[in-house]
């Protein structure tokens, strides 16, 4: 009974040296691996991503920015123009043909040189006076003059003027050998000419048969290429 009663009792004894398994350091140790693994995270959410070396550029092939959608406008680009246009009422019909596709070009106006004109006179005189008598005399010989009353040719007198240079010229050699002291004065002339301006974008939406069609009905229009930088409105 004795050596029963030992033998339990060593049993119990052993049992309670053991040392048992601790439920809090275990989830100790599962909370502090979760708050490393989250700050890991937090960490790596700080550093500045890096854009992929292959990623397509803002801007592709055709020069067009991607992200704005915006074409990018060259300096040397070409741009075109038509004319010369005198006449308001063609001006109008060509400009009609353009809007009906949505196109409006820009007008622009020049002033260019035309032949000039030979005016014939005789040299302004000392007084309106002597103007006067010289006048009759000229009219008696059935000659058509008038007294200038302007400028600086006032008080001469007006014999004529001429498109082609031979016939003042003629006449002029012709009063001279009459007795009267005549001159003959250039006088430069000028026209308003229109020119109309199509900028690249516009230039595409162009067809070609378009252009045909200008030149058969109007084959006195050039048309031709400029810069864009000699347009003020492009």
């Amino acid at each position: 009974m004795v050596i029963t009663n030992l033998i339990v009792a060593g049993y119990y004894w052993h049992q309670g040296n053991q040392t048992a398994p601790v439920k809090g350091a275990s989830l100790s140790v599962k909370a502090s691996s979760k708050v490393a693994s989250l700050t890991l995270l937090a960490e790596s959410e700080l550093k500045p991503r890096q854009r992929p070396q292959n990623s397509p550029s803002t801007k592709n092939a055709t020069g067009v920015n991607t992200a704005t959608g915006n074409s990018i406008t060259n300096k040397g680009e070409f741009c075109a123009s038509i004319g010369p246009i005198a006449e308001a009422k063609i001006l109008k019909q060509i400009e009609q043909r353009f809007l009906a596709i949505g196109i409006k070009p820009i007008r622009k106006k020049t002033q260019v040189n035309t032949e000039p004109d030979y005016w014939v006179y005789i040299k302004p005189l000392i007084s309106r006076r002597s103007a006067l008598r010289k006048l009759k005399e000229l009219k008696a010989q059935g000659r058509d003059s008038f007294i200038i009353t302007d400028g600086e040719l006032k008080n001469g007198l007006s014999l004529g003027l001429f498109t082609k240079q031979s016939s003042a010229l003629n006449l002029q050699n012709e009063m001279i050998s009459a007795g009267y002291d005549v001159a003959v004065k250039v006088v430069e002339r000028f026209k308003d000419e229109t020119w109309l301006n199509f900028s690249p974008s516009e230039l595409e939406l162009i067809a070609d048969q378009v252009w045909v069609g200008l030149a058969n009905n109007y084959p006195f229009i050039e048309k031709r290429r400029i810069r864009c930088k000699d347009v003020a409105s492009y």
